[in-house]
C-alpha cells in the first residue's frame, strides 16, 4: 500500500536512499511500478545488482511488491514505492540508544548560519542566542513534520513543493501558535537589548 508521505527521521536510512542506484530506483518508480528487468534496462545495471538494491529498499519499507507478471515461463515481481514523497526531517535519532531527538545541524552550524545573518545586517552576534534559535527551529520543524504527515497530496506535488510548504508552515506556526510567537518575541527582544 502506498502512503502520501514518509518522513525520514534516521540519518542512516537517509544515507541508504541517497546511494545513487537506490535513489535512481526510487526516481524511476515515481514514474510508475516496474520490474527488476525494466529498472535494470533503464539504469543500465545488471539485474542482480538492481535486485540487491531493491531488496535493501524493501527491507527498509521504501518499496513493496505491487504485483507480478509472467515473462518467459516465469513470474516477475512488480515493485512500487511505499510513499509518493519521501521527505527528510531536520531532526534525526541521535543514535545513543534512546528516543531523544537531535537536530541534523549542530549548534556550531547554527552559529555559522547566525554569522551569515549578521553579515546581511540583521543583528550583532550574541553567544547565547544560537542555542535559543536552534531549540526554536527544532520545535517548529517537529510541529511542521507532524502536520505534513497528515496531509493528502495531489499527483502534482513534488519534493520542492513539499519544502516550500514546510517554509510556509514555519511562518504560520509563528503567527498562529502563541507559545512559538512568545519564543520568537523573546529572541527578538534579546537581540534588541544587546544590539
Amino acid at each position: 500500500m502506498r502512503d502520501e508521505l514518509k518522513i525520514i527521521r534516521d540519518p542512516q536510512i537517509l544515507n541508504l536512499i541517497l546511494e545513487p542506484t537506490r535513489s535512481g530506483i526510487l526516481f524511476l518508480l515515481s514514474e510508475g511500478d516496474m520490474t527488476v528487468a525494466e529498472l535494470s534496462e533503464r539504469l543500465d545495471k545488471h539485474p542482480s545488482t538492481v535486485y540487491r538494491h531493491i531488496k535493501k529498499l524493501q527491507d527498509h519499507d521504501f518499496v513493496y511488491v505491487s504485483g507480478s507478471k509472467w515473462k518467459s515461463h516465469s513470474s516477475e515481481y512488480i515493485y512500487g514505492r511505499t510513499a509518493k514523497l519521501f521527505l527528510p526531517a531536520c531532526r534525526f535519532l541521535n543514535g545513543n540508544g534512546n528516543n531523544e531527538m537531535k537536530f541534523l545541524w549542530s549548534e556550531e552550524q547554527t552559529g555559522k548560519i547566525m554569522e551569515y545573518i549578521e553579515q546581511m545586517g540583521y543583528f550583532n552576534r550574541m553567544p547565547d542566542i544560537n542555542k535559543k534559535v536552534y531549540d526554536l527551529f527544532c520545535e517548529m520543524d517537529s510541529l511542521c513534520c507532524e502536520k505534513l504527515e497528515k496531509l493528502k497530496y495531489g499527483d502534482d506535488m513534488t519534493y520542492l513543493d513539499c519544502l516550500a510548504l514546510k517554509k510556509i508552515l514555519f511562518l504560520l506556526s509563528i503567527v498562529h501558535d502563541p507559545e512559538i510567537m512568545s519564543k520568537v518575541e523573546s529572541i527578538l527582544k534579546r537581540i534588541e537589548e544587546d544590539g
